[in-house]
């Protein structure tokens, strides 16, 4: 069987021919396709990963696909496209029908005259399109031809055996994965933390996780002989950071130190180091960094800074947290400022700033904040009131506003980290460029200060040359002299040759001097070259950078959709990648989001419909 890899690259090659597509692009797309490989175990044909790309339409891939199959090859688009297509061959009053997926073949009837066709004939038709597999007996053959007339329905003359799917292995973790539950609210307001659990605790050895199960299908064979591979399974990985290690066969994950074992947002399984504090984070601890999981009887009092991996307390009052994992506040979070890679659970949350990478988890309310959330924002029974929440996976909450209140902004879809990320490459690229273009004049006026240098070196020179000559005539006019004996004039040319030197000493200096303003300007010179080529080469680099974060956007886009399970009130904005509105009436159990304009291409609405 020809490789998915193989296949791919014959798609491309197809694509450039017809001049659908640049190589460039083509290769963009590749590195694309290996990064939903990695990050999801599913490989999408290089034709789909095209089309979501935007770099190739729909009727483009099928045009490659239908190249491919006629030069014999097995396609690499879209797996969906061709589905309904079928292989025909008509001999003899009969068309010979190829199901799309090769699995049958089947004899159809035209109302001409078969009097004349044999079962040699129909195996001789057969053996002509290479069906071989699952071919009914000849008996079967002559039995179907000698019925008279012939039935108008299709009739089977070969079945082949589809691929038995595969069932992939599943993770049995022997730890809570999830041990930072924050609770219920109770009617009262007040939360019931009897569910909380305990930060599990383990030793070094101890079994963390493993792989168990599944089972990698079964091939099957077509009507043509070929095999059928079991449909790719999307296998779960273990994987393991700081604190564990995987078995040597992969299958297994072991504790290599005693403490706390976490399951990151990357799926990662690590031991943490565990720090417990039996009060709060204040005057008697000072401010905490501590590379593990924090464990906080008390809160986090104003004014304190915590950085770790995970933290898990009672209440956050006007302070700071930094934090690689995940957070738990089991009594709410006040004017603070919160930075956390992992997800956020907390019964409310109070006029603070908050930016969290996975998923934002509140059971009461989000009032006076802005928060940013690149994953969900899930709080199906709380309300937001007077807030800005960006969520790029979508909100879903009980309510949104209060009559009296100021109206929250809702902004859905939208990867503010990519956001920022492409302005402050924008910004980047703008000031590397402008450094570039003032180095670029520096050198200009370099080079011009240095062909002056060059002419004024080349007068000099001469200058050396002349005084050179002059001293030399004078010398030899001092032998004839001191042979004459005439001291007189010996001692006029002594003045005069002295003066010479003077000169030419004067002389030597300035081209001494003027050497060496060259050399220093030429090392400047080498070195505002070197910078402004090193700009470059970053400018360039990080244009390569946008390019790929354009393309994981394009690929692992926002889900720009707000579900609201109770009522939002009038004056709400709601906001898409491309459009906005604000809600005039107020409604009850909807769900809003943002689509393209039925008929349009590039057209954007904000729709609602009931949930």
């Amino acid at each position: 069987m020809t490789t998915v890899t193989k296949i791919d690259q014959k798609f491309g090659e197809i694509a450039i021919d017809l001049q659908l597509v640049s190589q460039e692009k083509i290769d963009r797309a590749l590195i694309v396709q290996r990064c939903i490989l990695k990050q999801t175990r599913v490989h999408m044909p290089i034709g789909k990963v095209l089309c979501e790309m935007g770099l190739l339409t729909q009727e483009q891939v099928n045009l490659v696909i239908e190249t491919q199959r006629s030069l014999g090859e097995e396609s690499g688009g879209n797996d969906d496209i061709g589905d309904d297509m079928m292989e025909e061959i008509h001999v003899a009053g009969f068309d010979l029908v190829i199901s799309s997926d090769k699995l049958s073949a089947s004899l159809v009837p035209t109302g001409e005259d078969v009097s004349g066709v044999t079962v040699q004939t129909v195996k001789m038709l057969l053996a002509k399109r290479k069906v071989t597999y699952g071919v009914i007996s000849d008996r079967a053959i002559e039995n179907y031809l000698a019925k008279k007339p012939l039935a108008p329905a299709p009739f089977k003359i070969a079945v082949g055996q589809a691929a038995k799917p595969g069932r992939p292995p599943e993770i049995k973790y022997h730890f809570d994965t999830n041990p930072t539950r924050i609770g219920t609210a109770n009617e009262d307001g007040t939360m019931d933390w009897k569910n909380r659990g305990d930060i599990p605790q383990v030793k070094e050895g101890d079994l963390l996780a493993e792989k168990l199960g599944g089972d990698p299908g079964k091939p099957g064979v077509n009507v043509l002989g070929q095999t059928i591979n079991p449909p790719r399974i999307r296998e779960p990985q273990l994987k393991s950071s700081k604190g564990a290690q995987r078995s040597e066969d992969g299958l297994k994950i072991f504790a290599k130190a005693k403490g706390s074992p976490d399951l990151g947002p990357d799926k990662r399984i690590s031991v943490l180091a565990l720090l417990s504090i039996p009060t709060d984070i204040g005057v008697e601890t000072g401010h905490i960094s501590f590379d593990g999981v924090i464990e906080v009887d008390g809160g986090v009092c104003s004014g304190y800074k915590v950085k770790g991996e995970a933290l898990r307390t009672k209440e956050i009052q006007n302070a700071t947290v930094e934090l690689s994992g995940d957070l738990t506040s089991f009594g709410g979070i006040y004017r603070s400022t919160l930075n956390v890679e992992g997800t956020i659970k907390a019964s409310h949350l109070h006029n603070s700033e908050v930016k969290v990478q996975g998923d934002l988890e509140i059971v009461k309310e989000i009032i006076g904040s802005k928060v940013e959330v690149n994953g969900r924002c899930l709080m199906k029974e709380g309300k937001i009131i007077d807030s800005t929440v960006f969520a790029k996976k979508g909100i879903e909450v009980g309510d949104v506003g209060t009559e009296a209140a100021t109206p929250s902004n809702l902004i859905v879809g939208v990867d503010q980290k990519y956001e920022r990320q492409m302005k402050q490459n924008k910004e980047s690229v703008a000031a590397l460029g402008r450094q570039a273009d003032e180095l670029e004049e520096a050198e200009k006026k370099l080079k011009q200060e240095l062909e002056q240098i060059g002419e004024d070196l080349g007068e000099s020179a001469q200058e050396q040359d002349k005084y050179m000559v002059q001293r030399r005539q004078l010398e030899e006019k001092m032998n004839l002299s001191k042979n004459q004996k005439d001291k007189k004039m010996i001692a006029q040319l002594n003045q005069i040759l002295e003066d010479i030197k003077k000169q030419s000493a004067l002389v030597d200096k300035k081209v001494n001097d003027l050497m060496e303003m060259e050399d220093k300007k030429e090392g400047l010179l080498a070195e505002y070259e070197s910078k402004r080529m090193s700009n470059l080469n970053e400018i360039e680099k990080i244009k390569e950078e946008e390019q790929i974060l354009k393309e994981t956007f394009q690929v692992d886009p926002g889900v720009p959709v707000v579900k609201v399970f109770g009522t939002i009130f009038s004056r709400t904005t709601v906001s898409g990648y491309h459009k906005k509105i604000t809600i005039k009436d107020e409604a009850r159990c909807v769900k809003i989001f943002e689509g393209k304009v039925e008929g349009a291409t590039n057209k954007w609405e904000i729709k609602t419909s009931n949930i």
